[in-house]
């Protein structure tokens, strides 16, 4: 099992989990925010091939909270 991220020249070799059917990957680098397209291609014993694309978007900007008191219900004591 094998991905790129964004339709990239570069491809990047899953490992095998210890659960069965399970492969996994850590990003070295970090991903910038914005949509983004995984694609995952699996290759079987025999040489056959399935590639899927997942679309995923990444978010690390924080919105501002918003705070409100009800003046009568909040005191302040």
């Amino acid at each position: 099992v094998r991905l790129s991220i964004d339709g990239g020249k570069t491809w990047f070799n899953a490992t095998q989990s210890s659960t069965s059917g399970v492969w996994d990957y850590t990003w070295l680098t970090d991903v910038a925010n914005g949509s983004h397209t995984l694609t995952v291609e699996a290759t079987d014993a025999a040489g056959n091939k399935a590639t899927q694309n997942l679309e995923f978007n990444i978010d690390t900007l924080l919105s501002e909270p918003t705070i409100a008191l009800d003046s009568t219900d909040d005191s302040g004591t």
